[in-house]
Formats: structure tokens, C-alpha cells, sequence
């Protein structure tokens, strides 16, 4: 593991396993629940990643930016309730269709992750205010998180300067140019892509990948300039391929099983991809 992470590996992985979407998801435990979180930490994850978005006045929630419905083949979901435009009062207030629970806060969500799992931090919103960027900050420290946690989007992004020297930020392989310059310590980045598209699997006509993504070869590249690097492994990524929301797990292997190969230092990827990610031996979860 090449991840300079303060957390505790499950054995016997010999890469950082990150749930994506606020936990491992069941019709029960829907992303971002307290069912959800209690469950990655069960089955052994490593991290989760955690989708934080701002109140009105500036406190951070653990949402994708809202609660859908259900979502049907073709069609965007209905958003049931948005939280942006809500003060946390008015946030609280408000019950999930399928828990019935609250939305949590941040400080919540990490209280719960507390000495079981490090987070990568996906904010949805650019440019929050620094008092936003301060009660993260403060949670991550209250509750031991810096120097577990990761961060997503650039890493110009406004909440740099607050989540420095606690936070390892993200990087492309084009920044890794840059490494020399000053204040842009190797240690304190990593590398975050998608899978190039398979080599021998047709695309559908006229669908384009979501990224040019990271080929096999390229995480040399990070390992070189002393970098880990991190691959998604997400379903909607395969909606490129012919049939392909049909053959997922099929395809997610193959992505996982190469990306093994080629030394990656991470997968992040849906619940629907455990199984193939935590293969071997005594891979049983941690109990709390």
C-alpha cells in the first residue's frame, strides 16, 4: 500500500477497499445511513466515501445532494428532498422514504466511523464558505480522521487550505508533473480514475467513456513518482458497453481482476462488487 493512510487494513488485502456511496447499500441501508456505515464496518471495508453537501448555514450533511426515488431504466429519479436550500433544522426534519432516520450530519457519520474506517470526502458543492470548510475540519479532528481521510475534486478546490496537513488530496496523472513544486508534497496526494474502457468489448453507438480513465501502464507511472493510486469500480460506468447495465458484474470483474494485476493501491466501488474485490481467505469483516 503506497496510500501514506493512517487506518487499519483488512488482512489479508494488499489494497485499501473504499465503499462507495455512503456505505455498503441495502434495501434496508440506503447511502449515508447509520445502517449503511455499520455494515461497511462489519464486512471489513477499509473506508467509505461520504457525499457531503452544505446547509444554509453552512453545516455539512452526508447526502448526494438529495434523497431520490426509485430510479427506472431510461429516466433521471424524482428528487424527493433536496437539502441545499434547507437550514440543518429544516434538514432534520426531514425523514428518509425508506428509514424513516434523519439525515445525518458529518460530525455524525464520522463519529460512527471512529477508529473502524477512514473516509474519502466527495463535496458536492464548490466554494463553501470557510465556516463550512471549518466544522469539516474540526469533525475530522474530533474524531480522528486526519490522516485518514481522502478528498475528491480539484485540488485548487476551495477547501484546501482548511483540510491541509489533514487530508490526502486527489491528483490526475497530468499533475504528477508538478510534484516538485512547491507546498505539492508527494505524501500528501494520490491518484483517482476510472477504467479505460475494455479493450475487446464493443461500445454502444454513439456512447462515450465518462473519462479517458487509467490505463494498466499508467499506475506505474503513480508508483514511480511514489504516488498510490485509487480505480472506481461503478456501475453506471458500464452503461457505455451493449447490454451492459445487464452484464455489470461481468464487466466490473474483469476491470477489478486487471487493475489487481497492475498494482493498484485502491478500489472504491459499489456494494454490488464486494464479492469480487474480497476474494481469498479469512475475509470475514471486522465486528465492532
Amino acid at each position: 500500500m503506497k496510500l501514506n493512510l493512517k487506518i487499519t487494513k483488512h488482512p489479508p488485502q494488499q489494497f485499501v477497499t473504499i465503499a462507495h456511496g455512503g456505505g455498503h447499500i441495502g434495501d434496508d441501508a440506503p447511502g449515508h445511513s447509520a445502517a449503511a456505515l455499520e455494515r461497511a464496518i462489519q464486512l471489513g471495508y477499509d473506508m467509505v466515501e461520504l457525499d457531503v453537501v452544505g446547509t444554509t448555514d453552512d453545516e455539512p450533511v452526508l447526502v448526494h445532494g438529495a434523497w431520490y426515488g426509485p430510479r427506472r431504466e431510461g429516466e433521471r429519479p424524482e428528487v424527493l428532498v433536496s437539502f441545499h436550500d434547507k437550514t440543518l433544522a429544516e434538514a432534520r426534519r426531514q425523514r428518509h422514504p425508506c428509514t424513516g432516520q434523519a439525515v445525518l450530519t458529518l460530525a455524525e457519520g464520522l463519529a460512527i466511523c471512529r477508529g473502524y474506517l477512514g473516509v474519502m470526502l466527495d463535496f458536492k458543492q464548490r466554494d463553501r464558505s470557510p465556516a463550512f470548510y471549518e466544522r469539516v475540519a474540526a469533525a475530522m479532528d474530533e474524531f480522528g480522521l486526519a490522516g485518514a481521510t481522502l478528498t475528491l475534486g480539484d485540488r485548487s478546490a476551495a477547501y484546501a487550505p482548511h483540510l491541509a496537513g489533514r487530508a490526502i488530496f486527489v491528483i490526475g496523472l497530468a499533475d504528477l508533473d508538478h510534484l516538485g513544486s512547491p507546498g505539492c508534497r508527494r505524501e500528501a496526494h494520490y491518484g483517482f480514475e476510472i477504467p479505460t474502457p475494455l479493450a475487446d468489448e464493443p461500445l454502444l453507438a454513439g456512447a462515450k467513456p465518462f473519462r479517458p480513465g487509467l490505463a494498466e501502464a499508467d499506475v506505474r507511472k503513480f508508483h514511480e513518482a511514489g504516488v498510490g493510486v485509487i480505480v472506481a469500480i461503478n456501475d453506471f460506468l458500464y452503461d457505455i458497453y451493449p447490454d451492459g447495465r445487464r452484464r455489470h458484474v461481468e464487466l466490473a470483474r474483469r476491470d477489478i481482476e486487471r487493475y489487481k494485476a497492475a498494482g493498484v493501491d485502491g478500489f472504491q466501488f459499489d456494494a454490488a462488487y464486494y464479492d469480487l474485490v474480497f476474494s481469498g481467505p479469512n475475509c470475514d469483516g471486522r465486528s465492532r
